[in-house]
């Protein structure tokens, strides 16, 4: 009787595994998800073919097709949404949307804005790239980036009126709040060497001289704030030193009158880290020669205002606040030996996660997020993880799942480069992927999937009609008389450990004896990636 109890409050721990479910796929293309102003929770994706934006409900039914007006377009420079709203650009209860194309005709590319019943409200011409800047607590502005040299076009238009405030011709125009000086806007001069900041009117606010090597060539402006202790503007910008097939890059902090802050060896990028309710820092991204060539890239974290070096990391790090642990820092692409590791708010190390990679030839692993609830609803932190690299054939290869610290997994999925959390206020968490089909010229076609998650079930485990397991509960061996061929078996303990993993190539049994009694999540796979998992009673 004492085991009987000893398994049923075992068995009640897998109740609290996630259970991820396809909830939808996109055959047209990548799939976006947004909350629209009037109209609530959408999805949409563009067909290229036929300049359809197809947008959907929140339950996958059609609810709308735009098509795109384009003029002379060529069809092998795909069309790129920028944004669907539906009171953005004026207070109407119609969709708008905001593209960019390339027109043959004019052989430039532009900006269109439309109405979903095809009005055009704007034609914004020489327009290459376009982003929304949001920032809270001011007004949403449209800036538009030309495709002309070194030195593009940049332009700065209000909302909802779509009225050009400003053109600058010495390259991109960017967007700030500074912590004491409000809303400015800066640019990045090369050809004075300064950076020029401008008020909301654009009068010039400040010009800052940024020192560099004669022969050097300025890269960008990477950061730009204010100390708040002296009110000084502080502003990171690399420079590189052309080589043969490679620049060599530095990466400087100056303030605004000019004197050395830091300078570093090698920096590619540089960004500021700002959570609220934590110290914002900043963080250095190291692209280290090797063997006269730029490969290695790794991490550096600095406390502002000081611009102490805090650590230094292995690989490519960011920064995380999880649900129950707090402020965290995590290896979040190509981590060394294939280990994600987490460190605490001190930098000392916290966890480590191995990898479990889908092959031998993987070049590249990426972090999409960790978080500790939002998938499941216990202490172990989950994670999502892709991989890409070559098939056999030469062919691209990915391969995306998400996991827990010891290895139980809860969705895994090939040809798959992304999956990542789409977090909405308002709305319930969905995860996107996306699925890569590759033909013979190794050329993709994209679909988008869309998940959701709820807690695990019993129902979780009548999933596995087509395969019987005898006997249970078992205390040697396992026979599986499964209807498909069955590639791996893994046993997760009690509290979600990895305890048992086991090819079944050629194999209809599983030895258990090295078990420990207990209660079991027994998940096998089969060759198509499809997951059943069964509960196992171990009783010796």
């Amino acid at each position: 009787m004492k085991n009987l109890f000893t398994y049923l409050f075992l068995f009640s721990t897998f109740i609290f595994f996630g259970q991820i479910n396809l909830e939808h796929t996109y055959f047209e293309s990548n799939v976006q998800r947004i909350n629209l102003e009037y109209s609530g929770e959408k999805y949409y994706v563009f067909k290229n073919s036929t300049n359809e934006l197809l947008l959907y409900n929140s339950d996958h039914t059609l609810w709308k097709t735009i098509v795109l007006p384009v003029f002379g377009s060529n069809q092998f420079i795909p069309i790129i949404i920028f944004n669907v709203s539906d009171t953005l650009v004026n207070s109407d209860s119609n969709v708008e949307v905001i593209y960019s194309y390339y027109n043959n005709i004019s052989t430039s590319y532009e900006t269109k804005i439309i109405s979903e019943n095809q009005t055009i409200i704007t034609t914004i011409t020489d327009s290459f790239w376009v982003y929304i800047d949001k920032i809270e607590g001011l007004s949403s502005k449209l800036i538009t980036l030309s495709n002309s040299g070194n030195n593009p076009l940049s332009k700065v238009y209000s909302f909802p009126n779509i009225i050009l405030e400003n053109t600058s011709n010495l390259g991109q125009i960017r967007r700030i709040k500074l912590e004491n000086s409000g809303e400015k806007y800066y640019v990045l001069d090369k050809i004075n060497q300064i950076a020029i900041l401008y008020n909301t009117d654009f009068t010039i606010w400040k010009t800052i001289n940024l020192p560099k090597p004669l022969e050097a060539n300025y890269n960008d402006i990477f950061v730009v704030y204010q100390d708040e202790t002296n009110e000084l503007i502080k502003i990171g910008y690399t420079y590189a030193i052309p080589q043969a097939d490679y620049g060599i890059y530095t990466g400087k902090v100056v303030d605004e009158n000019s004197v050395e802050l830091l300078s570093i060896p090698n920096v590619k990028s540089m960004h500021i880290s700002k959570i609220n309710g934590f110290d914002n820092k900043l963080f250095v991204l190291i692209n280290e020669i090797l063997n006269g060539q730029p490969t290695l890239f790794y991490s550096k974290v600095y406390k502002i205002p000081e611009l102490v070096l805090e650590n230094t990391y292995e690989s490519i790090v960011k920064r995380v606040i999880l649900e129950n642990s707090g402020e965290k820092y995590y290896t979040s692409q190509n981590p060394e030996s294939s280990i994600v590791k987490i460190y605490n708010a001190n930098h000392s190390l916290w966890k480590s996660i191995p990898l479990d990679l889908p092959n031998q030839d993987v070049r590249n692993t990426t972090i999409n997020f960790i978080s500790e609830t939002k998938i499941n609803p216990d202490e172990f932190v989950e994670l999502s993880c892709s991989y890409d690299s070559f098939s056999v054939f030469g062919f691209a290869y990915s391969h995306s799942q998400i996991i827990n610290e010891n290895g139980l997994s809860f969705l895994e999925v090939n040809n798959s480069p992304l999956i990542y959390l789409s977090e909405i206020p308002n709305l319930n968490p969905k995860l996107i992927g996306a699925i890569a089909n590759y033909d013979l010229n190794n050329d993709a076609t994209y679909y988008g999937t869309v998940y959701n998650h709820d807690a695990l079930s019993n129902s979780y485990f009548e999933n596995a009609s087509q395969i019987k397991i005898t006997p249970n509960p078992a205390n040697s061996f396992l026979n599986i008389n499964s209807l498909k061929p069955l590639q791996e078996a893994k046993f997760y303990n009690s509290v979600g450990m990895l305890v048992k993993k086991e090819s079944l190539e050629n194999k209809s049994s599983i030895n258990v004896e090295e078990l420990p009694d207990g209660v079991y999540l027994l998940l096998l796979k089969d060759y198509n990636n499809s997951i059943s998992t069964h509960k196992i009673i171990i009783s010796n």
